[in-house]
């Protein structure tokens, strides 16, 4: 999982990945997701919110999903991204 708030060099300073101003540019470091046409928040089946927003989501980086309603959508365990 990223850790939102190590100190990275961006445009010549030394900044926190979280304090990028730019999303693509944030999960180029690993700190969410590029923002694609199509790809939605698939509802968490408990009826609880994921964690996190896709775009500040620590575990955008991860190669690993988790399936839900019964092998419909592997999302991702933060914030529910489809990447099915």
């Amino acid at each position: 999982m990223i850790d939102p708030n190590e100190i990275v060099e961006f445009n010549g300073q030394l900044v926190a990945i979280k304090d990028i101003p730019s999303a693509q540019i944030r999960a180029l470091y690993g700190l969410g997701h590029l923002p694609e046409p199509g790809r939605e928040v698939i509802p968490n089946p408990t009826g609880e919110a994921w964690p996190y927003r896709p775009e500040d989501c620590p575990r955008a980086a991860e190669m690993t999903g988790t399936w839900i309603n019964d092998g419909q959508y592997l999302v991702c365990p933060g914030c529910g991204m489809d990447g099915t």
